[in-house]
Formats: structure tokens, sequence, C-alpha cells
């Protein structure tokens, strides 16, 4: 399906909005569904580990948890901080 619709665009020099529509009908054709929005909970133990977390490491930290699985992204402003960051997680 991604190599056809590729070569569609490429044969018929389509646009923005006109690939666009070309990829909703293919999806519709193969009735590929949308992605789902995931559900992320949020609780007090949640939000103290990411406090902990951030102190620890000295950079703010984002933790999203969901019934599959989960996520921590850790945000630094500076080669340094990012070193440092570096440094406490793999000694």
């Amino acid at each position: 399906m991604i190599i056809g619709g590729y070569k569609e665009v490429l044969k018929e020099n389509l646009g923005v909005r006109s690939t666009e529509d070309l990829v909703r009908k293919l999806k519709a054709k193969e009735q590929i569904k949308p992605r789902r929005d995931i559900d992320y909970e949020v609780t007090p133990e949640l939000e103290q580990m990411e406090t902990e977390i951030a102190n620890n490491l000295d950079c703010r930290v984002r933790l999203l948890k969901s019934a599959r699985g989960g996520r921590v992204t850790l945000f630094f402003s500076s080669e340094d901080q990012l070193n440092k960051i570096h440094k406490l997680l793999t000694s």
C-alpha cells in the first residue's frame, strides 16, 4: 500500500492536499483505523516519582504511564546538563 501510494504521488505529481486525499482513500480501502489517543494515568505517586527523579537528576522530568507501559522524558538545557544526566544514569 505504501509503495503503491508513493509511486502514484510521484507519477501524478500530487500536491499536499491531493496526497492527503489519496492517503485517506487508501486507508479506507485497507480499512486502517486511526490510532486512538492513549489514556495516561495521573496519580500522586507518579507525581512524587517525577519530582524525586527531577531533583536527583537536576532536570525537568515527565512521566507518562498507561495500561500498556509508559515513557520517561528528561529535559535538559545544556551540554553540561546532558553529560551530568548521562553520568548519573550510567554510573
